[in-house]
């Protein structure tokens, strides 16, 4: 299980380590096994910031874990290993912290971004990436993207609104069966399965508060299940569809907001107004507005959610 481990001068003496950081080591409890690990950023000198994310194997619900960090030594090489920092399952991770805008793929699977994105220094942790609705990031159709019929998955994002009630696609991945999608509908987040059949949408819960940062989490195994802030927001009967194609973080190939009826049917009038708007005439949702705070994560293994930072995607 890969978590991150923030340095600064209020707890690390940089001065002690070498300037970038390459001297740094971590090691199990038990003082034996070495850690996997990786260093998104590392400013010894001005800054005095280091943000680290480390393969720490497993952590038991309410107990303590702890690891040993070493440094000091000057003529150590750099044994930072971004694809062994994760555990296999993991699709893709993205910290972008890249100057191009080019995302790059921090796993052993190489998805990195097919068109740049617009770095946002401020973000909640670190890097972020500023969405505008007009110009999302594309990513590529891969093997180890492609999500079998039925097949879990866990999708997380830190995201940051821009204006209130904002109806738009924060991330959608496409195949030949259909679609999944993530949004925000009258300021309401929603997952929604699309099928030849139909498309299935989560219910609706409390508006997201603009220009504030917020954790949204789907998990998709027999049901599919918003979380908002690490609290169970909504959910859907509805499965994944096979799903290999492109896929788009912060806009839509083709998502018509139009008829859409919730499952549940609890939807407010509010959102009512937004998803139904000129029926008959669909028209293609515009892409998210705001920010967001990555790595993007994918997990298509597990069902279950956990508040992960960022954006990722698990098999």
């Amino acid at each position: 299980m890969t978590r991150r481990r923030r340095l600064h001068a209020g707890n690390f003496n940089f001065a002690d380590a070498k300037e970038d950081g390459s001297d740094l080591r971590f090691v199990a409890a038990a003082d034996a096994t070495p850690l996997a690990y990786h260093i998104e950023k590392y400013d010894g000198l001005v800054e005095e910031v280091g943000l680290i994310w480390v393969n720490v194997a497993t952590l038991e619900p309410g107990a303590a874990t702890s690891i040993w960090m070493y440094y000091g030594n000057d003529k150590a090489p750099s044994a930072t290993d971004a694809a062994g920092t994760y555990d296999g399952e993991e699709v893709l991770v993205w910290h972008f912290g890249e100057a191009d805008g080019i995302a790059r793929d921090q796993t052993r699977n190489h998805n990195d971004a097919l068109t740049a994105g617009v770095r946002d220094e401020a973000g909640l942790i670190s890097w972020g990436l500023s969405l505008d609705g007009t110009a999302p990031v594309h990513l590529p159709a891969s093997p180890s993207r492609a999500i079998a019929p039925g097949q879990p998955l866990t999708w997380s994002v830190w995201i940051k609104p821009a204006g209130a009630e904002q109806t738009s696609v924060v991330y959608e991945a496409r195949g030949v069966g259909g679609a999944f999608r993530v949004g925000l509908v009258a300021g309401m987040s929603y997952a929604e399965i699309e099928t030849p059949s139909g498309r299935i949408r989560t219910r609706t819960g409390e508006l997201l508060a603009a220009d504030v940062w917020h954790h949204v989490a789907v998990t998709v195994a027999d049901r599919t299940v918003v979380y908002v802030d690490g609290a169970r927001y909504g959910d859907a009967e509805a499965v994944l569809p096979q799903l290999e194609g492109e896929a788009l973080l912060g806009g839509s190939l083709s998502a018509p907001i139009a008829p859409i009826t919730p499952a549940g049917g609890n939807a407010t009038p509010a959102a009512a107004n937004a998803t139904q708007a000129a029926a008959g005439t669909p028209v293609v949702a515009p892409g998210f507005t705001g920010q967001t705070q990555l790595p993007v994560h994918l997990h298509p293994a597990r069902g279950s959610h956990q508040c992960l930072c960022r954006c990722r995607l698990h098999r």
